[in-house]
């Protein structure tokens, strides 16, 4: 059985595209928030495909990116080498050489160079949401002008 992800909007609305006729249905799932997150649906053309329901508020993208990250505001300094993983606009998930020294709630200063045609520089602020052994997923905390090229490299 095939598996489709599907996005869901804030409104609690989402698209399911059959994956074998291309036919598209909006349906509501705003109920099924806390529920499951995998429906098994039935197209017109009789094809019974599996429906993964999305509902990160940003797009994630699969990277391999390298980059550095430092602990601000802690009285324990903590940096090192990062290879991030994901990211889209709102964060990011990346990993480190060993275990971590992290977790819930550090603020991290990360420096990372998107693998687009300019090379462009990322430098945030981000808030640690998790951290389990060497993986650690962050909230970036700030708004500064690489906005806009990692806006534009998420588009890509």
């Amino acid at each position: 059985m095939q598996t489709v992800t599907s996005h869901v909007l804030t409104d609690g609305t989402t698209t399911i595209t059959c994956p074998v006729c291309d036919r598209l249905k909006r349906a509501s799932v705003a109920g099924r928030r806390y529920e499951k997150h995998v429906l098994n649906v039935r197209c017109r053309c009789k094809t019974v495909f599996r429906v993964l329901l999305n509902y990160r508020r940003h797009h994630r993208k699969s990277v391999s990116l390298s980059g550095t990250y430092e602990t601000l505001y802690q009285y324990d300094q903590c940096k090192g080498v990062m290879q991030i993983t994901n990211i889209s606009a709102g964060g990011l998930q990346y990993r480190v050489i060993g275990l971590n020294r992290l977790g819930p709630g550090s603020i991290l200063d990360l420096d990372f160079r998107l693998d687009d045609k300019k090379r462009s520089q990322i430098k945030k602020h981000a808030l640690v949401r998790y951290a389990y052994k060497n993986v650690v997923g962050c909230e970036f905390v700030d708004r500064g002008d690489s906005n806009r090229s990692l806006a534009f490299y998420l588009r890509l």
